[in-house]
C-alpha cells in the first residue's frame, strides 16, 4: 500500500499541511490511488492531517496524524505548531540515521545481496542470479547480518530501508 498511497507524494509536492479528506480536491488521482482512498474511507479510520517534513540529503517525509472517528477542528496556529514539532523530530531522526550510516560500511557485493534479500529471493536464487555459489551468498549474508547487527533477512531488509541503504523504488516492489 505504501507504493499506491497518494498522501506521501502529495505531501512532497504541496510542502504544506493538509487534511486527508482534502486529497481528492488537491490531486488528480490515478484509479489505483482513488481506490486506495475509497478503501481507507471504508475502513472508517476517520480523518487526519499530513504534515510534510524536510531533511538533509533529500530525506523528506511526512507525519500522518490521525484523528480517529472524532471530528476535530484544528486552528492554523495549532497546525503550524504540530508541523514544527514534526520537523524537529524528523531532523533528529535524520541525525540518528546519519550516525547509523557512518557505522555501516557495506561492500558493493553485500549491498547487492541485501537488495536481493529484500526482494524475497532465497540464497540459492541469489547465487544463480549472481553466478556464485550458494555458500558464498550464505557467507556474505552472515557478514552482512553482523554489520547491520541483525539476525534475519526481514530485519536486514527493514534496517536497510530505514537507514537509506535501500530505496523502495530500486527494489521493484509493487
Amino acid at each position: 500500500l505504501q507504493v499506491i498511497d497518494p498522501i506521501p507524494g502529495l505531501a512532497a509536492r504541496l510542502s504544506r499541511p493538509f487534511r486527508w479528506s482534502e486529497i481528492e480536491k488537491l490531486a488528480n488521482l490515478t484509479e489505483q490511488e482513488a481506490d486506495f482512498i475509497r478503501r481507507r474511507k471504508a475502513s472508517d479510520f476517520g480523518d487526519g492531517i499530513a504534515l510534510p517534513v524536510f531533511g538533509p540529503k533529500g530525506r523528506n517525509a511526512y507525519f500522518g496524524l490521525g484523528f480517529g472517528k472524532s471530528v476535530v477542528t484544528v486552528r492554523p496556529e495549532n497546525t503550524f505548531e504540530m508541523q514544527c514539532v514534526a520537523q524537529i523530530a524528523h531532523l533528529r531522526f535524520c541525525e540518528l540515521i546519519e550516525d547509523t550510516l557512518r557505522n555501516i560500511d557495506l561492500s558493493p557485493r553485500e549491498l547487492e545481496i541485501l537488495r536481493w534479500m529484500a526482494r524475497g529471493k532465497s540464497n540459492s536464487v541469489i547465487a544463480e542470479i549472481l553466478g556464485i555459489s550458494r555458500h558464498t551468498v550464505d557467507t556474505i549474508g552472515r557478514r552482512l547480518f553482523d554489520k547491520l547487527d541483525v539476525n534475519d533477512r526481514t530485519t536486514a531488509a527493514i534496517k536497510g530501508l530505514g537507514s537509506g541503504l535501500l530505496q523502495i523504488k530500486e527494489l521493484d516492489i509493487v
